[in-house]
């Protein structure tokens, strides 16, 4: 989300995330609430499509605007950084009641390593593993260092 705050960097990343989506056969780009909005928006830009987003709607997301899709539809879907999938998952799932189908997974960021395959190509600018704990399996829990609280989905207060 940092790389949001600074516009002329994020639009630099966002067209070449959406140079990698280029070759692909693709109709709208849609993005998760909050930070893949506006990767959506500037993608699709790039791209010279239409975009939407995929709202939080108590424990789901739906997509708005709600008349934006239509059927045999070809989306890409679109976010800020992959670590365990669950936005697009989230969003996967927002769309499944739509009849489109969902052709590429574009994000900055695998933070995954390769390691999350929701079954659609994926493009990232780069990809890293980066360890996840359980908190009590974590080492800097065990040492007393404070736990920092890091994207839009796991911000507390």
């Amino acid at each position: 989300m940092k790389v949001l705050s600074h516009p002329e960097a994020a639009s630099f990343l966002f067209s070449k995330l959406a140079d990698k989506l280029k070759s692909i056969d693709i109709e709208i780009v849609i993005g998760p609430s909050l930070g893949g909005v506006i990767i959506a928006f500037e993608v699709a830009k790039c791209l010279g499509l239409p975009c939407a987003f995929a709202d939080r709607a108590g424990d789901k997301r739906v997509i708005r605007p709600v008349d934006v899709l239509k059927n045999g539809m070809k989306v890409a879907v679109v976010d800020d950084i992959l670590t365990t999938g669950k936005s697009l998952r989230e969003t996967l799932s927002a769309l499944e009641e739509y009849a489109v189908n969902v052709v590429a997974l574009g994000v900055l960021l695998d933070r995954s390593g390769g390691n999350v395959d929701l079954g659609i190509p994926l493009f990232s600018l780069a990809s890293l593993k980066v360890e996840a704990y359980k908190p009590e399996d974590c080492p800097l829990c065990k040492m007393g260092i404070p736990l920092e609280v890091h994207g839009s989905a796991t911000r507390r207060g």
